[in-house]
């Protein structure tokens, strides 16, 4: 635990942890709105799937392979230093390496959220309101089976940035029948 998470007493009575996730769907709420999308969360989180991106409208393009396009997600929420250079290092359990890198029907990705460790800093009011989070993706899909017990750590390039653009660009492809 950071000196940060063993201060820290929230408001509303939520330990940092559910915070932090509460405020990665937050997030990942705000992208697909800003898409057009939808964000569905299971009942149940089967195969390591939190939530999934769906379009709200089916598409009318010639090009279009699969009107109903979706994405299936694996969200992590942390402030730990992920960082070294142009990488993001980032570890996983084997059950989530696994599960993630099935030849799914739909494509399934890693969604990292890095915040900073306190969280008031996680939104700011300046002259604007700012979002202090970045998330970053990775498409586990077609990586060698490990057979490590426990965890493997993910090193993600930092121009994974996931954002609106990347979003629409991901659901563009799956529609076309590309794989992400």
């Amino acid at each position: 635990m950071t000196p940060a998470e063993t201060n820290h007493t929230s408001r509303g009575g939520l330990d940092l942890s559910a915070q932090k996730d509460q405020f990665g769907i937050a997030y990942l709420h705000a992208v697909a709105s800003v898409c057009g999308y939808a964000l569905e969360h299971p009942a149940v989180d089967y195969d390591s799937i939190d939530v999934r991106f769906v379009r709200g409208k089916h598409l009318m393009d010639p090009n279009v392979v699969k009107s109903d396009p979706s994405i299936k997600v694996q969200l992590k929420t942390t402030s730990q230093n992920i960082f070294r250079g142009d990488v993001i290092s980032f570890p996983v359990s084997i059950k989530n390496y696994n599960d993630l890198r099935a030849n799914n029907c739909d494509p399934a990705i890693l969604i990292v959220i890095h915040l900073p460790e306190d969280p008031t800093e996680w939104i700011m009011y300046q002259d604007q309101k700012i979002l202090q989070a970045e998330g970053y993706y990775y498409s586990l899909r077609g990586l060698p089976q490990l057979q490590n017990s426990s965890s493997v750590t993910l090193t993600i390039p930092k121009t994974n940035t996931f954002t609106p653009d990347t979003l629409h660009d991901m659901m563009t492809k799956i529609s076309r029948g590309e794989t992400i």
